[in-house]
């Protein structure tokens, strides 16, 4: 394999409903909110679901799926239930030669996120994580990891408690001693201020990390992309720092700059630093250049926001062909 991630696994919901549909299920509009399971379940029956997209999620699983769509082999290290979600989650990576590297957890339901697209074209999010939450060291398997040539590390498992954070220091070890190179994704700029610590251990260890404008910030200490990315590039191995319609900030290998992006016209900006992390490690473990990597995954990243969803439904390949 190439590739292997650890995260937080979902399965997307995506859902277009009219104005008068949203009304009547009592949400504030444009939210983004974590649920329980009875409160998931309860939106889900006053939803028909016939004209729904249902689809394997979660950020760096997105990555990875992409990955795997554009010819590279991949693998993910999450925990999803035994529950037709679950089936719904395998079938779906496994198209794109992608293959769950944990087993199916019984008696425990899958995590959903539920994305509601309203004719305004907002979205608002109900994500409910499920089974997620039940990754830890157990589950972190050194053949999985070791047969791959990069470990994509998530920072959403560092909030899922004591469990998360011990399974991404366990994934981080495995590839140290394996000599598997790791690539780490800070995920949220509230990863970085509740799980510092803990992601500054894998960022430590990392050749690679991805991070936006407000995660740099937060990092660094900052307070402009500039200066973010001068003081990351400064302490880390390889550092991508993704400024939306201007591009990203590259530090790696031998290449130093700023990479041009290219203009967009956004209609959901779901999945873009998934499907930007997802091109440029495709590039780097294909013989392409950084600088190159970067300018294809931008456009990819730019693909995807002009659309519903953070699956491209296409032949992702042919696209990166093309640019």
């Amino acid at each position: 394999m190439k590739l292997t991630g650890i995260c937080n696994p979902l399965v997307d919901i995506l859902i277009r409903i009219s104005e008068e549909e949203f009304k009547a299920l009592d949400l504030e509009k444009a939210t983004m909110r974590l649920v329980e399971k009875e409160e998931q379940e309860r939106l889900l029956s006053k939803i028909s679901l016939s004209g729904a997209t249902v689809c394997s999620g979660g950020s760096v699983a997105n990555s990875v799926v992409a990955y795997g769509q554009l010819g590279g082999d991949g693998a993910i290290i999450g925990t999803v239930g035994e529950d037709p979600f679950g089936s719904t989650f395998i079938s779906d990576i496994e198209k794109f030669n992608v293959k769950l590297g944990t087993k199916l957890l019984k008696g425990v339901p899958t995590g959903t996120c539920l994305s509601i697209i309203t004719p305004d074209s907002e979205r608002t999010l109900r994500t409910f994580l499920g089974a997620s939450q039940n990754l830890s060291p157990e589950f972190v398997h050194s053949e999985v990891i070791g047969s791959a040539d990069w470990l994509f590390v998530e920072g959403f498992p560092l909030l899922n408690g004591e469990s998360g954070r011990a399974a991404v220091r366990e994934a981080v070890d495995i590839a140290l001693d394996a000599r598997t190179k790791i690539a780490v994704t800070c995920s949220e700029p509230i990863v970085v201020s509740l799980a510092r610590e803990d992601l500054l251990y894998a960022m430590e260890k990392s050749d690679l990390l991805f991070a936006n404008e407000e995660e740099a910030k937060a990092i660094s200490n900052k307070s402009s992309i500039e200066d973010a990315f001068k003081e990351l590039s400064g302490n880390f191995k390889g550092v991508v720092v993704t400024a939306g319609a201007r591009g990203a900030f590259v530090s790696y290998d031998s290449f130093t700059g700023l990479v041009d992006g290219w203009k967009a016209s956004p209609v959901d900006l779901t999945g873009a630093g998934d499907m930007f992390a997802a091109g440029f490690l495709y590039g780097v473990t294909h013989g392409v250049s950084p600088e190159k990597s970067a300018r294809n995954a931008s456009f990819l990243a730019k693909t995807i926001i002009e659309q519903i969803g953070a699956r491209y439904h296409g032949n992702l390949k042919e696209l990166w062909d093309r640019i």
